[in-house]
């Protein structure tokens, strides 16, 4: 049943609470994506020696562990989605794409064998 007039009525807005919400479970699929992902992103050779890697790892860790707490933020602050769309902020992209080469490379140094790392 269509009452006369209702067709012409823009869509109802979410509360505040709802899109809060929708923005929190953006931001957990987002950092668990992040954190499985890949990216192309190189960063240079790994180190060899054990110290030396041992230093990055602290270091990745650490920037891993800002972009995440800087994501999380981002896409739980309340915002009107419509306006402004995750894809177009330049800044969560930048963020995302660090976090996810940050955490390929952190990934490979904790892989690396450490019998015969001093040798470098």
């Amino acid at each position: 049943m269509t009452f006369r007039g209702q067709r012409d009525r823009p869509p109802r807005r979410r509360p505040g609470a709802a899109r809060a919400t929708v923005a929190r479970v953006i931001a957990a699929a987002l950092l668990g994506a992040l954190g499985c992902a890949s990216g192309g992103a190189d960063g240079g050779a790994l180190p060899t020696h054990a110290v030396a890697r041992a230093e990055e790892i602290a270091r990745l860790e650490a920037r891993v562990e800002r972009d995440r707490a800087s994501l999380a933020r981002m896409v739980t602050s309340e915002r009107d989605l419509e306006r402004e769309p995750f894809h177009e902020n330049f800044e969560l992209r930048a963020i995302a794409e660090r976090l996810t080469a940050d955490t390929e490379r952190l990934e490979r140094l904790r892989a690396m064998p450490a019998t015969g790392a001093e040798a470098g």
